[in-house]
């Protein structure tokens, strides 16, 4: 999976003198960060900036309006959701409705009160669906009449030290009470764009990894992916690649 250059833009159009940057991943044989914490996460995802993913989504008109119209994300606001760094799990959940939950949090460079206000109206849509909000520093949504209660999701504000608030969001869970850990040390590196790690045996086994996908890659423990920026001798530039390895287990593995 190694160099594969940005593919919205024909290769023929790119600069010359593009190095690609063989940087990798660590040795499969070798002890990972990752594979010593034995992670429970079935995916973890982080990136610069949440607009590496949803930009191009963001801003069509289907998607604006009614961020605009129903929950007051303007233009301004939704930049700064965009701009914002974020750490993304997935993880499984033994029992419920739901085979996992997911984890999101922002870095938003903006205040508070005006996010504030769009979760207050996203509040009022959920209550008029029939959810209950419970708890004060956190608000989380359970099914209205539910016998078991499940929790449905929530939201609520982290204020870590040194650093600006984190939005903690839970879907199909509660959100998580503190900023999750780095994925790696790639997100000190200011040329890393998005770095995934993933578990698509545990995925697939648990009916989460929908689409015709190559067998290699259904029972594969571990896949892992980075795209970056690619320099050239002189400056960086906006072309990317991205890199990645899927780790499989050996012979008469359980």
């Amino acid at each position: 999976l190694n160099h594969i250059p940005d593919a919205s833009r024909d290769l023929a159009a790119a600069p010359p003198g593009l190095k690609p940057s063989d940087k990798g991943f660590p040795d499969a044989n070798q002890t990972s960060p990752h594979r010593s914490q034995q992670s429970p996460a079935l995916l973890m995802l982080e990136g610069e900036h949440l607009g590496v993913l949803f930009s191009a989504l963001a801003s069509r008109d289907i998607i604006r309006r009614p961020l605009e119209k129903n929950y007051g994300l303007g233009a301004a606001q939704r930049t700064k959701l965009l701009e914002a760094p974020f750490r993304l799990r997935l993880l499984p959940l033994p029992q419920g409705a739901f085979k996992a939950g997911l984890q999101l949090q922002l870095w938003p460079q903006a205040e508070r009160i005006s996010f504030d206000r769009s979760l207050q109206a996203l509040r009022g849509r959920l209550i008029d669906q029939g959810l209950n909000p419970t708890g004060r520093e956190a608000v989380i949504w359970r099914e209205s009449g539910s016998s078991d209660q499940n929790v449905i999701g929530g939201w609520r504000w982290l204020q870590p030290q040194s650093t600006r608030p984190v939005i903690s969001f839970g879907l199909g869970m509660s959100p998580a009470v503190r900023p999750l850990p780095a994925l790696s040390d790639a997100s000190k590196r200011p040329d890393v764009l998005v770095d995934l790690q993933a578990r698509p045996a545990d995925l697939a086994s648990r009916g989460l990894l929908d689409g015709q996908w190559p067998r290699v890659v259904t029972q594969a423990q571990t896949l892992s992916l980075r795209l970056h920026r690619l320099s050239s001798a002189r400056e960086s530039s906006p072309w990317s690649e991205l890199s990645g390895q899927l780790a499989l287990s050996a012979a008469g593995d359980s």
